[in-house]
């Protein structure tokens, strides 16, 4: 876990309305930016080497780039050129220029990562440099473009989108389709010749892979079936992700889903396989042939050679997948490629690499932390384990802490101390929680979703031991809290999906605790909703950020950040905020 430190400020002007006209001084609330986390241990989804070998780049899974100074592995430059991850790079045969495909094309200045060009939804794959470097092409979509200097021409357009790209000694241009067709451009742009069919019949579901020229050769590898070399084909060990092969042409490789790595040399008359720690991202091979770098979905990646260890190749970002925070605000648990601990005091990260799910517990620095087995309560703050109840599917998220000694454990509510144990009503059926409620008076409500693509859903509203139970089916819901007082329930929820009835709305509704009444209800996305005080609640509708009056039932102010916020987490004292972002966790300290 990379441990970054940046403090700053948000200053947030909060209007409130008076008798419907007018308005008072802006509030004043500040975040005070204590930390920003990125998750480690992120699979590398493209790599190259430099023509002379002495630099490898290599690009991440949240878009991220950067290029090592061989043999030391020293960072020469980062950059973060793309939102999307990265499926091509590419140095030019002088090695002076790296161009980087991941949502838009750029290219870069291979010695400091100055951005040169960007040319906007071209990626992630369909791109290849001309033999003296003078000119590229690339694929947008269907269609083939090349630019030599200032000037850009389409080349070529297709029937179906082009995924691989490369130039023949002579200047045509070999093409690989996503239907599984290689084809050819001759050097005068004439009309492209269809050249190789991978598919068995109409409804065949191939696509290529890689098409490249190398050594007066073309190498074509299609998503199923045998690596093509010219006439020749070579058996590859299951479905193929991806391809490596040497200027010559004499040393090639590739991977794909067995977690094998399948590596010729001596143009292709000796291969060799090796295992890896799981399915192949990206391969790399050095110009001398003698170097191989793997990357694995499992975010290890390796330089190897015969007869050597592998050299451990430092790890990208990952994307954060999920994030929780203790009661109390100590403790941050981020969910990369796997789960890691990072206490708010400045100690250090702790990881927990068995750990399917954790989620906040019911007071101080606990967690609920879910192994392949059971659910452990964690006092994180000390490294205690204070209880564990028995869970035997763990592929469900659906644990979460309420008042006192209460869990919910995969539908059920089980009572810590006393041992009972209440199924949820059978009226929703959560399939995986998204959100937890607790009153003043121990009451508290639990949000989920069911069905196959979450289309279904609903609350589940009980009393502080369990019982009482009472049911809103009401789609699925994403966030739930009760009003300061109590008597209002607030949740942000859709209208489920029906196949040919168009796109599925989403709704804000307000209730009242008691009779269930809907009292309001708006048309809006609510992913997010957080009490601040009796007047004011933080809403997150996917997107942005907003301050909204709870009578209104409106924004009063959107949040300036610097992009998307996926989501946020506030503690129960409104003290501290965690926004989640695609690289990065960031937590605030809220100031009056």
């Amino acid at each position: 876990m990379k441990i970054p430190r940046r403090t700053g400020w948000f200053v947030l002007g909060l209007f409130a309305a008076v008798g419907g006209a007018g308005c008072q001084q802006p509030a004043l609330l500040r975040l005070e930016l204590q930390h920003t986390f990125q998750a480690d241990g992120g699979p590398i989804m493209a790599a190259a080497f430099s023509p002379d070998g002495a630099a490898l780049a290599t690009a991440g899974e949240t878009g991220d780039l950067r290029v090592l100074d061989l043999p030391a592995r020293s960072v020469r430059w980062r950059a973060e050129p793309s939102d999307h991850w990265v499926g091509t790079l590419a140095f030019s045969p002088d090695g002076r220029r790296l161009a980087c495909l991941g949502r838009d094309l750029t290219m870069h200045d291979a010695a400091n990562g100055e951005e040169l060009l960007r040319v906007r939804g071209v990626g992630p794959h369909g791109f290849a440099w001309s033999r003296d470097g003078t000119r590229f092409a690339y694929a947008i979509g269907v269609s083939l473009r090349m630019c030599e200097g200032e000037r850009t021409m389409q080349v070529a357009s297709f029937e179906y989108p082009l995924n691989a790209v490369s130039f023949a000694d002579d200047g045509a241009l070999v093409l690989g389709d996503n239907v599984g067709r290689v084809w050819r451009v001759p050097p005068q742009g004439d009309k492209p010749e269809l050249r190789f069919d991978h598919r068995r019949g109409a409804d065949d579901m191939v696509r290529s892979i890689a098409v490249v020229c190398a050594g007066g050769e073309v190498f074509d590898l299609p998503s199923r079936g045998a690596l093509r070399r010219g006439d020749k084909t070579f058996a590859a060990p299951g479905a193929s992700f991806t391809f490596a092969v040497t200027p010559d042409g004499s040393t090639f490789a590739l991977g794909g889903e067995k977690r094998t790595v399948r590596w010729w040399r001596e143009q292709g008359a000796q291969w060799d396989d090796f295992a890896v720690a799981g399915s192949v991202a990206a391969l790399a091979l050095h110009p001398n042939g003698r170097t191989l770098f793997v990357s694995t979905y499992t975010g290890q990646q390796a330089l190897y050679e015969r007869g050597r260890e592998p050299v451990a190749v430092p790890s990208h970002p990952s994307r954060v997948q999920e994030v929780c925070i203790s009661p109390d605000g100590t403790v941050l648990a981020i969910k990369g490629q796997k789960w890691t601990l990072q206490p708010l005091d400045g100690r250090a990260p702790r990881a927990l690499p068995e750990a399917l799910a954790i989620d906040a517990g019911r007071k101080g620095s606990e967690l609920l932390v879910q192994l392949a087995d059971r659910v452990v309560v964690l006092d994180a703050g000390r490294d205690v384990e204070l209880a564990s109840v028995p869970a035997p599917q763990p592929y469900q998220k659906q644990n979460a802490a309420g008042p006192g000694d209460m869990l919910l454990v995969e539908g059920e509510l089980r009572d810590l101390k006393t041992h009972a144990v209440t199924k949820l009503p059978r009226e929703v059926l959560l399939c995986s929680f998204c959100d937890v409620a607790k009153a003043r008076d121990g009451s508290w409500a639990v949000a989920g979703v069911a069905g196959i693509e979450g289309d279904f859903g609903g609350l589940v509203l009980c009393d502080a031991s369990g019982g009482q139970m009472r049911v809103v089916d009401d789609g699925p819901v994403y966030t739930v809290a009760f009003s300061h007082d109590g008597t209002r329930l607030y949740y942000g929820c859709g209208d489920g999906i029906s196949v040919g009835m168009g796109p599925p709305m989403h709704f804000l509704r307000v209730r009242d605790t008691k009779t269930l009444k809907l009292l309001h209800e708006v048309r809006v996305p609510v992913t997010d909703w957080r009490f601040l005080d009796e007047r004011r609640a933080l809403v997150c509708d996917g997107n942005a950020l907003q301050v909204w009056d709870v009578e209104r039932l409106a924004a009063m102010y959107t949040v300036p950040l610097d992009g998307p916020c996926y989501g946020f987490l506030l503690t129960a004292d409104c003290t501290t905020l965690v926004l989640t972002r695609q690289r990065e966790v960031r937590v605030y300290r809220l100031r009056p």
